[in-house]
């Protein structure tokens, strides 16, 4: 348990943070999927077993953060940096001839964003906290919690306008890099780091294809504790972003992937994510149908 001044005479004392993590990533397949009734159905995935999981214990990471101030009342919870590396899926049509796709993050990539929980309408009203914050009573022990499973879906098909061909998903990647702080809001309404982990999230999942029909030929990953962190600095990004009491839910990495994301998907130009056609396989693609056996589509 560790302690920390805050000024004032008031101090943060029996602060301590448990860490769960659960299991390994898991994938699936939903065919049809009524979210895309255009195309085959969708391939699902998770940081943890369980993609259904919402509570710590079950969701791929979670943390309970226990602690009392002494002095006064104070608004206290768990405030999350990610570091994004990179987002991408290949498709490959039956043949060379019928060209591929390649879609992938792009802009956003080995930059660090503010992370908090969305709801179902993709918003996130509690920022910058990564849920609501608590409020912790002058001299009464409190406890809180983040859990968090990192997930998505993704189309197991696209049509190549420039063949105006079917191209098959084969293959997923995904990395990226969490630190996980506590951080108290002074009665100022400044924000102040106390202490907390880093942790990382990759996930590699290959789709194979036989007469049309999909079949996850491999999922691994990780979702693992890295270290634990009490030495932030105000001019490290993660430092600056936890201590910016000013950030909203516009400026978490779910409301900049998906807005980049749609744009692309929308035609509309998007310095943060692309979609890429070729009139044949691309290189990074005939890599990836190399390394398969049988051949992916």
């Amino acid at each position: 348990m560790s302690q920390h001044d805050l000024g004032g005479g008031v101090k943060v004392t029996d602060l301590s943070i448990t860490t769960r993590f659960v299991g390994a990533p898991a994938a699936r397949l939903v065919m049809p999927d009524p979210i895309f009734p255009e195309v085959k159905g969708s391939l699902r995935y998770a940081s943890g077993p369980n993609q259904n999981a919402t509570t710590v214990g079950q969701t791929a990471m979670g943390a309970t953060a226990t602690m009392k101030i002494n002095g006064r009342n104070f608004a206290v919870g768990f405030k999350q940096v990610i570091f994004f590396k990179f987002h991408t899926l290949l498709y490959a049509g039956r043949k060379n001839s019928d060209g591929s796709i390649e879609e992938t993050s792009t802009g956003l990539n080995t930059r660090f964003f503010l992370d908090c929980a969305a709801n179902d309408n993709l918003q996130s009203p509690w920022a910058p906290f990564y849920l609501p914050r608590k409020i912790a009573p002058n001299g009464t022990a409190i406890s809180f919690d983040i859990p968090d499973q990192p997930a998505g879906k993704a189309r197991l098909q696209r049509r190549n306008s420039k063949r105006d061909r079917l191209n098959y998903l084969v293959s997923f990647r995904q990395s990226c890099e969490f630190v996980t702080y506590v951080v108290v809001e002074h009665t100022n309404g400044k924000h102040i780091p106390l202490e907390g982990f880093a942790w990382v999230y990759n996930h590699e999942i290959d789709v194979t294809w036989a007469k049309g029909e999909p079949e996850i030929a491999s999922n691994s990953g990780t979702c693992r504790f890295d270290r634990k962190i009490d030495d932030l600095r105000a001019g490290q990004p993660q430092f600056d972003i936890l201590a910016n009491k000013g950030l909203t839910g516009a400026d978490t990495i779910v409301t900049k992937f998906n807005q980049a994301m749609f744009a692309t998907l929308n035609g509309q130009p998007s310095a943060d994510y692309s979609i890429t056609e070729f009139d044949n396989y691309s290189e990074n693609i005939t890599q990836d149908l190399q390394a398969k056996t049988p051949k992916a589509v």
